[in-house]
């Protein structure tokens, strides 16, 4: 019996843990780096200056002809520029998701989804800010 409540314990710890982790992206300071345990990005040092980053630290991107916080980027586009996607649902201050036209949940920076970029190879990589004028990087403000 003794060793049931223990076990029971220590299951409700580590969801207590799991919870706790989960929620500590939340900042009301937009400069600080964002934690990957939910939200799926950091930010990053680039030449471009702070940047926000996938949790691999690759550059993130904004594509200007989405509209109304949705995705216009399916087919080829799609195969270029891969959506961040998340697991859950997220609403936050600064950080939510919306779903794509498959149902998988993408993730969104202030209302604009988010995208990697194949061309870049390595962390810190911006080869695909201003792409045909229609692409950019994800500037974090200091």
């Amino acid at each position: 019996m003794i060793k049931q409540q223990l076990a029971g314990a220590a299951i409700i710890s580590m969801s207590l843990l799991v919870v706790g982790c989960a929620n500590a992206y939340q900042s009301s300071d937009e400069s600080q780096s964002y934690s990957s345990s939910k939200v799926g990005v950091i930010t990053q040092q680039t030449s471009a200056g702070s940047i926000l980053a996938d949790t691999q630290g690759m550059t993130l991107y904004t594509f200007d002809k989405d509209s109304q916080g949705v995705s216009k980027c399916y087919g080829p586009c799609e195969q270029k520029w891969p959506p961040l996607q998340s697991k859950s649902e997220i609403d936050a201050k600064v950080f939510s998701t919306v779903a794509r036209k498959d149902g998988s949940l993408q993730v969104r920076y202030k209302n604009q989804p988010l995208y990697l970029w194949v061309g870049d190879k390595k962390p810190g990589d911006t080869t695909g800010d201003g792409i045909k004028g229609v692409w950019h990087i994800v500037p974090v403000a200091k």
